[in-house]
C-alpha cells in the first residue's frame, strides 16, 4: 500500500497539522481525540477543518471524524505500528499489524509519529526512570511507549528519558486529577495529618502509611474554589460529612482522633504557627461544613523524555541530523518542555508541533517524485 503521509498515533490530546493539497488548505489530525478510542495504536491519514471546534475533546474528535468521512480518509483502527521502513537514513513508511494478525507495509513519502509517552509502561519506567514504575499514572492508558525501542534501534536521538512530570494527587481508583482547592490537607487512615511533600517524596510517604492510604481533605471553601472538586463530588467520588466526625466515620477513621487532629490544625492556622510540621504559610482554617474527602495517590502525569526533534518537528538521528521523511509531535518527543512542564502546555505542544509536523511532512511529500 502507498500513502502520501502516514500518521502513527496514540496521543491523548491529539495532534493538529496543516497540509497543502494542490491549492486547497485543510487541517490534518494525527488521531481522533477521544479516550473512548484510545485503546490501540493505529495508522491513519486525516484531513479536517477544525476552525469551529471548542476544547471539548469529544466534540473535537467528532468534528474531525466528520471531516475525515467527508473526504474519504482511510482511518485504520485496530492497526498497530510495529516498525519504521528506513532506507539509507530516509523514512519510507511504516510496518503495521492488524487485529487479524496480518502484517504489511504502508509505503509513504512522509511519516509522522504521535504514539505518546510511556507513563503506562512499567518496564520502560523501570529502565529509564527507576523508582517511578511503582506509581500509577493520570495519563491515558495508551501511553505505552510503543516506539521507544524502534527509535533506539534505528539510532535516533533521545532526550530527557529519565525526567517525569509528577502530579501530587490523583483519585483512587479513577486516576482523575484532584486539582487545587483554596484549602486542602492530606491525612492517613489513622487520622494523622501528613507533611506537605511533593513528587516522589510524597509518593513514598503515602506508600509508607498504614494500608498505603492517604485522603485529600477539604471543606466547603475548597468545594467552592475549584470546579474539578465540584464535578467529582457530583459524580459521587468524594465522601461527605456534615461534621468532621461524620466524615471520619465514612472513611473508617476514628472520629475523635480525626476531629482532634483538625482542631490542632485550625489552631495552628489561627496562631500562624505549626509546631508539628513547621509550616511557614497557611491558607485558611478547614472549618466550614460540609466536609469532603477522597482517597488519593501521586501519579506520573507526563513523561518528559522522547525522540529529539527540530523546530520543524523533524526527527533527529544520534548526531542531531534530521531524518528525511520522518516527523514526530506530542508526548512522544523529548526536550520540548525541558525537565518538566507547565500545566496546560502539553496541549499547546501537541497542537503547535503537530501542525508544524503536518506542514513540513506535506511539503516534503509534495517535493518527492
Amino acid at each position: 500500500m502507498e500513502a502520501v503521509i502516514t500518521v502513527i498515533g496514540r496521543d491523548a490530546v491529539g495532534i493538529l497539522a496543516k497540509v497543502c493539497t494542490g491549492c486547497a488548505e485543510v487541517n490534518v489530525n494525527v488521531e481522533e481525540v477521544s479516550q473512548r478510542i484510545l485503546r490501540g495504536t493505529f495508522a491513519m491519514i486525516m484531513l479536517v477543518d477544525v476552525s469551529s471546534c471548542s476544547m471539548d475533546f469529544t466534540a473535537f474528535a467528532e468534528k474531525m471524524k466528520q471531516k475525515g468521512d467527508e473526504l474519504g480518509v482511510d482511518v485504520r483502527t485496530g492497526t498497530k505500528g510495529m516498525d519504521l521502513v528506513m532506507e539509507d537514513g530516509v523514512c519510507k513508511g511504516v510496518v503495521v499489524t492488524n487485529n487479524a494478525n496480518e502484517t504489511y507495509t504502508i509505503n509513504a513519502k512522509s511519516t509522522i509519529i504521535a504514539t505518546g509517552g510511556f507513563c503506562s509502561n512499567k518496564e520502560l519506567l523501570a529502565e529509564y526512570a527507576p523508582g517511578y514504575e511503582v506509581f500509577n499514572t493520570s495519563n491515558q492508558m495508551g501511553t505505552t511507549g510503543d516506539f521507544v525501542k524502534v527509535f533506539e534501534q534505528n539510532g535516533f536521538k533521545m532526550e530527557n528519558m529519565g525526567k517525569m512530570s509528577f502530579f501530587s494527587n490523583i483519585i483512587v481508583p479513577y486516576r482523575d486529577l484532584t486539582g487545587g482547592a483554596d484549602m486542602n490537607l492530606l491525612a492517613n487512615n489513622e487520622g494523622t495529618l501528613l507533611p506537605n511533600k511533593s513528587g516522589m517524596d510524597r509518593g513514598t510517604m503515602i506508600q509508607e502509611q498504614p494500608n498505603g492510604a492517604a485522603y485529600y481533605i477539604t471543606d466547603k471553601t475548597g468545594y467552592d474554589s475549584f470546579y474539578r472538586i465540584r464535578k467529582h463530588v457530583g459524580l459521587g467520588y468524594y465522601s461527605e460529612g456534615a461534621t468532621l466526625e461524620e466524615l471520619a466515620e465514612k472513611l473508617g477513621i476514628d472520629p475523635a482522633t480525626f476531629a482532634a487532629t483538625m482542631e490542632t490544625w485550625n489552631k495552628a492556622v489561627a496562631d500562624q504557627k505549626d509546631d508539628e510540621f513547621g509550616r511557614l504559610s497557611f491558607a485558611s482554617a478547614l472549618d466550614t461544613a460540609p466536609y469532603y474527602a477522597i482517597k488519593v495517590s501521586p501519579g506520573i502525569h507526563h513523561t518528559m523524555g522522547g525522540v529529539a526533534v527540530t523546530t520543524e518537528s523533524e526527527v533527529l538521528d544520534i548526531q542531531s541530523r534530521p531524518m528525511p521523511g520522518l516527523y514526530a509531535a506530542g508526548e512522544v518527543t523529548g526536550g520540548v518542555h525541558g525537565f518538566n512542564r507547565l500545566g496546560g502546555n502539553a496541549v499547546a505542544d501537541t497542537v503547535v508541533f503537530g501542525r508544524r509536523a503536518g506542514e513540513h511532512a506535506a511539503k516534503y511529500a509534495l517535493e518527492q517524485k
